[in-house]
């Protein structure tokens, strides 16, 4: 499938997640708290494609005196239902709350687009029941609060180029395993690969990419892999480490995005279980040239 194609059409199956709507948790073996969580959180995936229809329909509905009051809803509607792909591709709490602006202003602009009797009341009673919903499920979700509860020693203090971070204990352990392998076996006139994903590794070491592409989660067609295997071998990629392996370490979900990389991996290097990394990433050496 060609690369121009949309993301949520190109995503494999690995990234296609069902929608957390309401009606879709299992509430009997939850917690009071877990239960109000859960619904806040799922109530804003509901919320937004149905205020995004209702702004729109209401908009065309309108006479057209009345649409200058309606001007910010109209907007709000407009610019939303653009961004609604990137919430419903990926539908988690992150890639909700990148697209979740447009509906928090157009819920807030609902009381002078019809020109309610007491806007300011209704607007106070809308903006404390989206903060308290917004708190009960991202602000539960962010790391700032789960390390406040954790217990001592989850978290850990890890150099990232210069600045100190409190990862999970077994992300910090990826950190330094990644940078281990940076500093002890790639020079630094070599590339470095790290995929299918973790970009972020790349400031952490201070090396660039040696491939334009930097997710390798979607299906790319062959032309573009035979220019990213030429890339490789011009930028002497040596060392890759490379995620999403089965459990026996003899094939990973690379193979279904990119086939011919794989391919060229398989023929070209060899693959290294490395203890501190995931169970399910290998590093990968070329092979030498007998």
């Amino acid at each position: 499938m060609p690369s121009s194609v949309p993301w949520p059409w190109r995503c494999n199956d690995l990234q296609r997640s069902l929608v957390p709507w309401p009606w879709s948790h299992n509430y009997l073996q939850k917690s009071l708290l877990s239960t109000i969580i859960l619904l806040c959180r799922s109530s804003f995936f509901l919320l937004l494609p149905l205020f995004h229809i209702f702004a729109i329909v209401s908009s065309v509905l309108s006479k057209k005196e009345y649409l200058k009051r309606k001007a910010l809803l109209i907007s709000s509607g407009l610019v939303g239902v653009m961004y609604m792909h990137h919430t419903f591709a990926r539908p988690d709490l992150p890639h909700l709350g990148q697209s979740i602006a447009p509906l928090l202003i157009g819920m807030l602009a609902v009381p002078f687009a019809f020109n309610f009797t007491r806007k300011k009341i209704v607007c106070t009673i809308l903006l404390t029941v989206l903060f308290t919903m917004t708190l009960l499920s991202a602000g539960m979700y962010s790391e700032y609060y789960q390390k406040i509860k954790a217990k001592p020693g989850v978290f850990i203090k890890t150099d990232a180029a210069g600045d100190e971070l409190w990862l999970y204990r077994d992300l910090a352990q990826y950190f330094e395993v990644i940078k281990q392998i940076n500093s002890e076996l790639v020079p630094a006139d070599e590339g470095f690969l790290i995929a299918q994903q973790w970009p972020v590794m790349y400031p952490v070491l201070q090396r660039k990419s040696p491939l334009h592409t930097i997710y390798f989660l979607t299906i790319e067609s062959e032309e573009n892999q035979k220019k990213m295997i030429s890339q490789l071998k011009e930028k002497k990629v040596n060392w890759v480490v490379l995620s999403g392996f089965s459990r026996d370490g003899k094939w990973s979900s690379l193979g279904r995005t990119h086939k011919l990389i794989w391919e060229y991996f398989r023929e070209h290097y060899d693959f290294l279980f490395v203890r501190g990394l995931p169970s399910n990433y290998r590093l990968l050496r070329r092979k030498t040239k007998k």
